[in-house]
């Protein structure tokens, strides 16, 4: 069977509703201790791998915004 555009377009339209409907249910249905120990791994990964920061930024913050004050007319 060959759809048309239009059905094709249809087709998937209904099909996102659907999905967008199956996220908003489990969204609904997470219990949020459980999505907090699912979670956790991925934010330890994090701090094992992260170098830790010397400065805060406002340094490099103020350097850009001089940057951006050369640059207006």
């Amino acid at each position: 069977m060959t759809l048309t555009p239009k059905q094709w377009v249809d087709t998937w339209q209904k099909a996102g509703q659907a999905l967008e409907q199956i996220k908003a249910d489990e969204l609904r249905a997470m219990d949020a201790q459980e999505a907090i120990r699912q979670i956790m791994p991925m934010c330890d990964w994090c701090i094992e791998h992260s170098e830790p920061r010397t400065t805060s930024g406002l340094v490099e913050q103020q350097r850009r915004f001089a940057k951006m004050r050369e640059k207006q007319p």
